[in-house]
């Protein structure tokens, strides 16, 4: 069975990898009577599943899901941060989740960036951010 197209990018695998680091952290909250774990691990697990749809539709759509996306990553870092002034988790088990976040934030910044720029008027196919690894292909206009 052929894996959809949106699987071979690149973004939606780090925001897998983010959901799923997400999801196995909050498992460890303690004292969690707020359900920051669960707010945490919803925000993180609609990364993907916001990109993945997102990537199907156009460019800007893409471009809104990236600039979107973003946004959440901030929501995640704040409700951490709670999470860890609450005692629910220390803040040195926070720190793999915190680099992926990071990680995932550039890689949105820059496809919002590429996909919001002028486009050049060569009219040939361009690579979306420059490697191989984002399979992403959009016309030049």
């Amino acid at each position: 069975m052929l894996r959809p197209a949106f699987e071979r990018l690149v973004i939606w695998r780090a925001a897998m990898r983010l959901a799923k680091a997400a999801c196995r952290l909050t498992e460890q909250f303690t004292k969690d009577k707020a359900g920051l774990g669960g707010t945490i691990a919803k925000l993180a697990a609609g990364l993907p599943a916001r990109i993945a749809d997102a990537s199907e539709r156009d460019d800007a759509a893409l471009a809104k899901a990236a600039n979107d996306g973003r946004g959440n990553l901030r929501e995640i870092l704040s409700y951490l941060a709670l999470a860890q002034e609450l005692g629910c988790i220390s803040r040195w088990r926070t720190v793999g989740l915190r680099m992926k976040i990071h990680f995932l934030d550039r890689r949105l910044e820059a496809l919002h960036e590429e996909l919001t720029a002028p486009e050049e008027d060569d009219g040939e196919l361009t690579e979306s951010l420059r490697g191989p690894g984002w399979l992403r292909l959009r016309r030049a206009a």
